[in-house]
């Protein structure tokens, strides 16, 4: 078996591993309450350890709250948690994708899947003043301008232009609407926003209905479908593919179409990460096992930046390890091991249900580790969750600049409705 490039450098590059310390940082307030909660969108880390985060509603309504939580300057003393804003309904909710920070003037740039679209969010001048919230486009699905902005933002370190997808939308008594790649480029002050990309996917079975955010590489995008390609028995409506796009001259292209196992496929959510200068890693919720339930069965996968070559399966999550891989996988620091998510997964029983099969048997998900073991990856589980005391159902993870590892959970805790937790190095 021929190894991959970047792989070959990291067989002798593999981490010792130390026992993981679990800690909930946040608790997310009962449905009773006008507080955030649930969050389902991946945290944001800043520069000075602080964590910003959104919510998908607020109590037992859409809309959400950004937010941030704040180290102590005391060892082991509780994090702060401070709202910075509070959604209007006129505004959007059920946020899903992560946060950036503007380059040049630190906002934060997210996006609402439902409702709304792109926000900013820009610091004060003064510690403790409000932060100043503006809606960068709202996507209504009229007019075929797109609906669903389920990823976050990409934006370009050249030019300040972001750009992201909108989602499938089954518009009625009009054409359906499946799915576009937009972008807008700010002003000299980051103020205004103007829309210069707006690529519409076209109906099956070509690839369409992203969900994930878009990888930015030398100009170029990458991305993901849910939908598109040959219909077979476990994908009706096609098994999803792989795509690159140039903004500069508008150049689409189709690198990979999914035929279903033991291919990946159901690209899902989650943030694909170079894996070197020519390969991208990425996850799917399909594939790489035979006899899989719906989301029992998962792939991480690498493929070249060209589409020279179909994606190769590096980890193939069943049985215990499964269960709706449909986050992406970040690198350590040292670039010397991958850590991802599952939504369900086991051995721990769920205590949570929350539309879990089997009454939470699938369990309430995992957090595990990926390290180069010769031609293969090491699997290693990291933490289960139950549900119960630590949440259920965990997002994407980020690096802090501490070095440990911060997420959120979907739903779960004391309170049902989520946490905030940290897995120290």
């Amino acid at each position: 078996m021929k190894m991959l490039p970047f792989l070959a450098a990291l067989v002798c590059a593999s981490p010792a591993f130390a026992a993981p310390q679990f800690s909930t940082l946040y608790n997310f307030p009962s449905q009773k309450s006008d507080d955030g909660d649930y969050p389902e969108a991946p945290l944001t880390a800043g520069p000075d350890g602080t964590l910003y985060g959104i919510t998908a509603f607020v109590g037992k309504y859409s809309g959400g709250v950004i937010f941030k939580l704040t180290p102590s300057t005391v060892p082991g003393a509780e994090w702060t948690y401070t709202e910075l804003y509070k959604l209007k309904k006129t505004e959007g909710g059920i946020a899903t994708g992560k946060m950036i920070f503007d380059q040049d003037t630190g906002a934060l740039i997210g996006t609402t899947s439902y409702g709304g679209g792109i926000f900013r969010l820009a610091p004060p001048a003064v510690d403790g003043d409000p932060w100043t919230f503006a809606l960068i486009r709202t996507f209504t699905g009229e007019g075929g301008d797109g609906f669903g902005p389920y990823g976050g933002m990409t934006q370009d370190p050249a030019t300040g232009a972001i750009y992201g997808t909108t989602a499938y939308f089954p518009t009625f008594g009009g054409p359906t609407d499946w799915g576009h790649i937009y972008g807008f480029m700010p002003d000299a002050g980051h103020q205004n926003w103007t829309q210069i990309l707006d690529y519409v996917f076209p109906a099956p079975p070509a690839g369409n209905d992203p969900h994930g955010d878009l990888l930015l590489k030398d100009g170029i995008l990458y991305g993901t479908t849910v939908m598109g390609g040959p219909v077979t028995g476990e994908c009706s409506e096609g098994c999803g593919t792989i795509f690159s796009f140039d903004p500069a001259t508008s150049t689409f292209k189709t690198l990979f179409t999914s035929s279903g196992t033991p291919q990946p496929f159901r690209f899902d959510t989650g943030t694909p990460v170079l894996a070197d200068a020519s390969h991208f890693i990425g996850t799917s919720l399909g594939g790489g096992g035979t006899n899989c339930k719906f989301d029992s069965c998962g792939t991480v996968y690498t493929m070249p930046l060209d589409g020279s070559a179909a994606p190769t399966v590096i980890a193939a999550l069943q049985g215990k390890r499964a269960g709706g891989l449909d986050t992406g996988v970040i690198w350590n620091p040292a670039h010397t091991a991958l850590y991802g998510t599952t939504v369900h997964g086991w051995p721990n029983v769920c205590h949570y249900h929350s539309g879990l099969g089997d009454n939470g048997k699938d369990g309430c998900g995992n957090v595990f580790m990926l390290t180069p073991n010769g031609t293969k990856w090491k699997y290693t589980l990291i933490h289960a969750f139950d549900g119960k005391d630590d949440g259920a159902e965990p997002n994407q993870l980020v690096f802090g600049n501490d070095g440990a590892l911060y997420g959120t959970t979907g739903s779960g805790g004391p309170n049902k409705t989520g946490t905030i937790f940290r897995i120290a190095p």
